[in-house]
């Protein structure tokens, strides 16, 4: 989860309490017009009606009790629908169902209380449970019984006798009262699936311990001991499941049942358990174990006798907790002595070691369930076996081969014995000691190390819940900057709130921390959610207060060897905020520690020592008149910042010769490197000569890699540099600096290679602030040239286009702009330069170029929209209104709204936020075209771009305006024609929406189909875009928007539509009269020409055209194709058009026609196949003089 999301939750958690009464509005609503909505008799309409109600409910999934206002107001209707005998069954249904998703939102134990208990309700629900039983097929089984069985529970604790029920006696369908009707139904359930299976087995329970059932406690118990004694260590799930339901039933009754009835059967059922012939628990599966776990821990705790310690007899008010920590320590020792130390039994030593020894079982839920089990049972237990017991769980945790499971296992039981007051105050200091190692705990590759430290930080909870402030006061100074550490640094969200809350729960209760409530105030349990903002802003508040400064600085150190990168760097970044806070600490004792951790060999250390380096000596150089003082004056900080300072600059060299780059880590390495120069760059530091010209060798050798983010940090880091270091670089040689723009002109103009131009183009946009007067109309026009020459070969040279983009748009924004016969004096660039970036800018967004990659062309439109907004304010800025060229305005938002309806959502989402962007620069000019009709579409509604059906409806209104429709036009026909389905379908809907609101007039269809057409001439050339346009007519002429106009479009409009389609199919002929066999084709060329028959059956079904005489002759030709597969295509969709038209005379003929389509063997020779074309020409009235011959 990033940090967006989570601060989105935050926001919805905080927000929640003020919107519930909408919310609970509209749920009840919901509800209420369930009735009309199952009128309806539509499954699907149902269907999305309960997801609508499931989404409502979701908002409540972050606090869910404010979900109870909702249970009481909504779950009586549905009650009432299933309780009404006029109720249809559907309703009946649907009322289940909502029922169970509001008792699974809210959580079964919350929602007991919401049912109704009435006991004449019993008879109603246990019919419908047997009804339910019964018919194990009908519709929402399962929400039926786990509502059903939930509510029987419920009824099942009226206090009245089930046995003497008077009016059950005549009944026949309840012989034995309802006692027996609900055992029997409970039993019947067993068999049930998942959460039927475990409520049947609690509704078991609650009847068996009813006083007037408790004789049928011994029965039951038997009864299960005896199921269970069957199973064998491999059994199958479904009989597991039934095992784990009758553990379930029997951890339910030692809960339930008095104490004095369970202790007789508490020794003899663990006897029974423990002496399983041919069954292991430790074997079975997690919830076989963990059911084990609450079974011995509930023996245990029937067995021995309940004792109030001091800490539940404060919580009821019985002790004086301030007069307790006030006695004197030698008084606790000798009551202590005088205690009663009555004998433990056995079992119960049993069942310790085996509680204590689950604690570092695989499963987490197991580890959980036996610490919760060690505190109960400790509770019970003398103190001089408390304090053997707390001994052997430390032996575990500070056992030297103790793993993640072993550890957490530990936390997890002391947190639950000092929740229970039950850590002896001699032992306090080692709990301590644990928490605070378990708190650093991060091993590579251990999945469980935030699980660890959450568990660390619930104990630190317990000790501010449960500890006395006496108890804490030596241990709580030295605890504090352990669990900021982890509230602030910690990679786990949910392990930084849980530390914060510990944090606050030990200033709330206690007030030993440090500035315990100014550091809460700064990182409470929802600011620290951002992981960016705590490495950033609140470290930096909290170390504001000297007790946590070092603390922070040592664990940032340790963050710098961590195995996430991201981390690495933000704690390298706050190690160099934290510089001016304590400078002389971070030259003497962090900057050689991180240089001898920079010569490890280990990838982690190495990196964050090369990040933390680079970002130290700056913040080290920034900062050197605050401590020169303290290194012996000005000469030596000068001896101290020359030594780091020139071993730090070599660092990039270093690397690079040691061949890391080539290795795996090669890019995290290129990017500390350049980090390094950037940084070192932007500070202004003294760099040698020699050092210069290895960096910019360096970094020019990597221009041209392959891979492009590689490049990006190269140019960030080139340019940087040049920026600070090439005048007095080149300072002894002028002639070099004034020919260095036009050696990589001459690069330019006669490149060896794509990459080579790549090079020549990132290198001129590094370069700007040495180019002299006149030198930037040059650079310009030379990246335009190569930019705009994209025929032959270079074609597919988007890399070089996009850096020629890249270039141009660095050397725009870098220069004032002037007029055409503005001073030349100073360093400017004209606004004819200007105008040509901008030019080619929009050019790019034209961009559209295809290989087998794919849609390679997208990187030079992205590159295109990345820089339009920047590009275009920079002109807005100059003098002169040099935006007001109206042809390349008009070009430019064209081209802008066209790449606002791209296929691919991600470059649609970004030209939507460019022109949005563009639509708020200040001041507003009018230099975008139809500005007011923009401003409407882009700035007065919030609108998901990045959904096609809200994008494409949005838009949809631009087609009315002549300056745009040609452009839109060709934006849908891609979506339409797309692979992605739910683009297509949005587009489609959209247009289809459009056409059918046009009026009545010849005038709008005919430009539509005009624009449509020129589409076609323009690309037909390209083969996959013709492809598109193909298949996007094809859906929209089965759609049937132009039949409504048919009487307003003129024949030929039709008809050249046809024609213009048509002409792949005739080069496609003359190719094949070239070639003597042409039985196997390209993929590619067997798309086109299935999308060719698509539309010749389309155009078919236009009888009154001449279109569809010529579709005829044409798909009849294919039926004689050389390929196979074409032939049998065509043939399988003439049938199908045949089959769907209405023909008025030719009924009989069509049905020979499909016959003879149906009867043909298509995998026969072509020269068989003819004389049966030429019949099929007969039969569908195609006049055989004006048939085109076939192939």
């Amino acid at each position: 989860m990033d940090d967006e999301e989570i601060d989105r939750d935050v926001a919805n958690s905080v927000v929640l309490k003020d919107n519930f009464t909408e919310l609970l509005v509209r749920i009840k609503s919901v509800v209420t017009d369930l009735p009309v909505e199952v009128e309806r008799e539509d499954i699907y309409h149902l269907e999305s009606c309960f997801e609508r109600f499931g989404r409502l409910l979701d908002e409540f999934q972050v606090k869910p009790s404010l979900l109870d206002p909702v249970m009481v107001s909504v779950l009586p209707i549905l009650i009432g629908y299933i309780l009404d005998r006029s109720t249809s069954s559907t309703l009946r249904d649907e009322s289940f169902k909502y029922a169970h998703q509001l008792v699974k939102v809210r959580g079964e134990k919350a929602s007991l209380k919401h049912f109704p208990r009435e006991v004449n309700l019993l008879k109603n629900v246990l019919l419908m449970l047997e009804e339910v039983s019964l018919d194990s097929r009908s519709r929402c089984t399962h929400e039926k019984a786990s509502v059903l069985l939930l509510w029987s529970i419920v009824l099942s604790k009226v206090p009245f006798n089930l046995d003497n029920a008077k009016e059950m006696v005549s009944d026949e369908q309840f012989v034995g009262g309802y006692a027996q009707k609900i055992f029997d139904l409970a039993l019947r359930w067993f068999h049930g699936r998942g959460r039927e299976q475990l409520l049947a087995g609690r509704l078991l329970a609650e009847l068996v311990t009813r006083p007037d059932a408790i004789y049928r406690l011994p029965d039951v118990l038997k009864m299960a001991v005896d199921w269970l004694s069957t199973m064998k260590s491999n059994e199958n799930s479904e009989k597991l499941s039934v095992a784990i339901c009758w553990t379930e039933f029997l951890a339910a009754c030692l809960k339930k049942a008095s104490r004095r009835v369970m202790k007789k059967h508490a020794r003899w059922l663990h006897d029974q358990l423990n002496a399983l012939p041919d069954f292991d628990w430790k074997s079975q599966d997690v919830c076989m174990r963990k059911m084990w776990s609450k079974l011995s821990q509930r023996i245990a705790l029937v067995i021995l006798k309940p004792k109030l310690n001091d800490e539940q007899l404060y919580r009821r008010g019985m002790l004086n907790k301030l007069a307790k920590e006030n006695d004197d320590d030698a008084d606790a020792d000798d009551q202590l002595n005088k205690e009663k130390s009555p004998k433990v039994p056995k079992v119960v030593e049993q069942i310790a070691v085996r509680l204590v020894d689950m604690l570092h079982d695989p499963s987490c839920l197991v580890r959980w369930s036996a610490a919760k089990g060690v505190g109960r049972l400790a509770a019970r237990l003398p103190s001089k076996h408390v304090s053997m017991l707390v001994d052997w769980i430390l032996e575990l945790g500070t056992n030297i081969a103790a793993c993640a499971d072993d550890i957490q296992g530990v936390c997890l039981a002391l947190a639950e014995l000092c929740r229970h007051g039950l850590i002896p105050t001699d032992k306090l200091g080692q709990v301590v000691s644990l928490a605070k190692q378990a708190l650093k705990f991060d091993q590579i590759g251990c999945a469980l190390s935030s699980s660890v430290r959450d568990s660390a930080c619930y104990l630190c909870w317990t000790f501010g819940r449960s500890l006395t402030r006496k108890a804490m006061l030596p241990h709580a100074y030295h605890l504090a900057p352990h669990l900021i550490v982890v509230a602030l640094f910690d990679r786990e969200v949910t392990c930084r709130r849980a530390a914060s809350a510990a944090f606050q729960e030990n200033v709330g209760r206690h007030q030993l921390f440090p500035y315990g409530i100014e550091v809460l105030t700064a990182a409470d349990y929802y600011s620290v959610s951002n992981l960016k903002k705590c490495y950033s802003e609140i470290a930096l508040k909290v170390a504001e207060y000297g007790e946590y400064l070092r603390p922070i600085m040592e664990c940032l150190i340790e963050k710098l060897s961590h195995w996430d990168e991201q981390i690495r760097v933000l704690a390298a970044g706050t190690l160099a905020a934290l510089t001016p806070f304590d400078p002389c600490y971070i030259a003497v004792q962090v900057f050689p520690q991180l240089w001898n951790q920079y010569h490890k060999v280990h990838f982690f250390s190495k990196h964050g020592a090369v990040v933390a380096l680079a970002k130290l000596t700056v913040s080290l150089y920034n900062e050197k008149h605050a401590f020169a003082y303290l290194l012996a004056g000005e000469q030596g900080f000068r001896n101290f910042q020359q030594r780091w300072k020139d071993e730090v600059m070599d660092i990039p060299k270093e690397i690079s010769e040691a061949g890391l780059l080539l290795k795996t880590y090669g890019f995290s390495y290129m990017t500390a490197i350049c980090d390094l120069i950037v940084e070192v760059s932007e500070s202004g530091m003294p760099v040698e000569n020699e050092t210069l010209e290895f960096w910019f060798g360096f970094l020019k050798s990597h221009l041209t890699h392959a891979d492009e983010t590689i490049r990006q940090v190269s140019v960030k880091a080139l340019r940087a540099a040049y920026h600070a270091y090439a005048e007095s670089y080149f300072a002894t040689n002028t002639h070099q600096l004034i020919q260095y723009p036009e050696l990589l002109i001459g690069r330019l103009e006669k490149p060896n290679s794509e990459m080579d131009c790549v090079g020549a183009a990132l290198e001129l946009s590094c370069c700007s602030n040495l180019m002299f007067n006149l030198q930037q109309g040059q650079v310009v026009h030379a990246l335009s040239d190569f930019f705009g020459c994209s025929r032959g070969s270079r074609r597919a040279w988007v890399k070089a286009r996009q850096a020629c983009l890249s270039a141009m748009f660095h050397v725009a924004v870098s220069f004032k702009l002037v007029g055409w016969k503005a001073d030349v004096a100073q360093t400017t660039l004209f606004a004819c330069d200007y105008l040509e970036v901008l030019r080619c800018h929009a050019l790019a967004m034209e961009d559209l170029t295809r290989t087998v990659v794919g849609d390679v062309g997208m990187v030079v439109r992205k590159e295109a929209l990345q820089n339009l907004c920047e590009l275009v304010r920079h002109g807005a800025r100059a003098e002169g209104m040099l935006l007001m060229r109206s042809d390349l305005m008009v070009l430019l938002t064209q081209n802008l709204l066209q790449q606002c309806l791209d296929v691919n959502h991600l470059q649609r989402k970004l030209a939507c936020s460019v022109m949005v962007d563009m639509l708020k620069i200040e001041p507003p000019r009018p230099f975008l075209v139809n500005r007011d009709d923009l401003e409407r579409a882009f700035l007065q509604e919030t609108v998901e771009w990045i959904s096609p059906a809200q994008a494409y409806r949005r838009l949809i209104g631009f087609l009315e305006m002549p300056a745009f429709q040609k452009h839109l036009l060709f934006a849908y026909v891609l979506a339409i024609g797309s692979e992605s389905q739910t683009v297509a379908e949005s587009a489609l809907v959209s247009l289809i929406d459009y056409a059918s609101s046009l009026p009545t007039i010849s005038f709008y269809m005919s430009r539509l189909m005009e624009n449509f057409l020129s589409l076609f001439h323009k690309y037909s050339h390209i083969g996959w875009l013709l492809l598109l346009l193909m298949k996007a007519l094809q859906k929209i002429l089965s759609t049937g928007i132009f039949p409504k106009h048919c009487e307003e479009v003129e024949d030929w409009q039709l008809s050249r539509l046809y024609f213009a389609v048509s002409k792949f199919w005739n080069d496609e002929k003359a190719d094949a009269i070239c070639k003597n066999d042409n039985k196997t084709i390209t993929k590619s060329k067997l798309r086109m020409l299935r999308a060719v028959v698509d539309l010749c059956c389309e155009f078919m079904q236009y009888t009154k055209l001449q279109a569809a005489s010529e579709s005829r002759q044409t798909i009849v030709a294919f039926l004689s194709h050389p390929c196979l597969n074409v032939r049998r295509y065509a043939a399988s969709r003439l049938y199908e058009t045949l089959l769907c038209s209405d023909p008025d005379s030719s009924d009989e003929k069509n049905c020979q026609a499909m016959e003879l389509l149906e009867q043909t063997d298509w995998c026969a020779p072509v020269e068989d196949l003819e004389p049966l074309c030429q019949k099929l020409n007969t039969l569908i009235e195609i006049d055989l003089s004006t048939t085109v011959d076939t192939i």
